[in-house]
């Protein structure tokens, strides 16, 4: 909501993102994209073992690819056993199990949040975010909504967590911490954006982005493969619009 309390650091935090970024939130693409795939019910069934234990049945996509990046990772939205599944250091699929370092699944019924937090006992992985929410996917962006809050990444995050995080990176050597939601401040105008940037912009002002992952250089938010965004789109919203929610805030 508009009224939602703000951090009692929420000024020192802009102050460190105006020192140790660009000055304004980047769209990564590129190498950095997040493939996405949308399983068929035709797709066979494939099982992977988390490393927690969990198998993970779901239909898997047999023209599965990372990206680019070091992470490897890609998102499998399978609607046919709802499930939202992503895999980290993704290296191929024998056509019976998915060979991978590891993966998160969130439920699609699901409050998206982890199971220790959320509606679904199911739901675990990648210190509480589902992986359709890490970055800008196609079919939002079509459709011309974003209706969910989003994950951004820093250069370099806290060694402190909270909601609706479960975990974070450690010896990052920023301030902020893992599940801080930053937002553009409820009164700033964005009629001066049109097309994908205001669709992007008006989410990050209505839901917030969650800080979730270290990005090695800058203030990021992923885009799905193909979209080729430009990584500047919303330089001409400065830090000084933004500002943080009170920090495990729920709405």
């Amino acid at each position: 909501p508009a009224d939602a309390p703000i951090d009692a650091q929420s000024a020192e935090y802009i102050a460190w993102l105006k020192e140790n970024t660009p000055g304004w939130l980047q769209i990564g693409s590129g190498k950095w994209a997040m493939p996405r795939f949308v399983a068929e019910a035709s797709d066979p069934l494939a099982t992977f073992t988390a490393r927690n234990g969990v198998e993970v049945t779901f239909h898997c996509p047999a023209n599965m690819k990372p990206m680019e990046g070091n992470d490897a990772a890609l998102v499998v939205l399978d609607r046919h056993t709802g499930q939202d599944i992503a895999f980290f250091e993704f290296r191929g699929y024998d056509g019976i199990h998915p060979v991978a370092t590891n993966c998160s699944r969130h439920m699609l019924d699901s409050n998206g949040l982890d199971a220790s937090l959320g509606d679904d006992p199911r739901n675990f992985g990648h210190r509480g975010i589902p992986g359709s929410i890490a970055f800008v996917r196609a079919d939002e962006l079509a459709a011309g909504v974003i209706a969910h809050r989003l994950k951004i990444a820093l250069s370099g995050t806290a060694d402190f967590h909270v909601f609706p995080m479960v975990g974070h990176e450690k010896n990052r050597g920023g301030i902020i911490g893992e599940g801080m939601v930053l937002r553009i401040k409820p009164g700033v105008d964005l009629s001066n954006l049109s097309g994908d940037a205001r669709t992007i912009a008006i989410a990050c002002q209505t839901y917030g982005v969650v800080v979730g992952d270290n990005s090695g250089n800058g203030a990021k938010l992923k885009a799905e493969s193909g979209l080729n965004l430009d990584n500047n789109m919303l330089q001409s919203i400065s830090w000084d619009s933004w500002e943080f929610v009170e920090r495990g805030f729920v709405p």
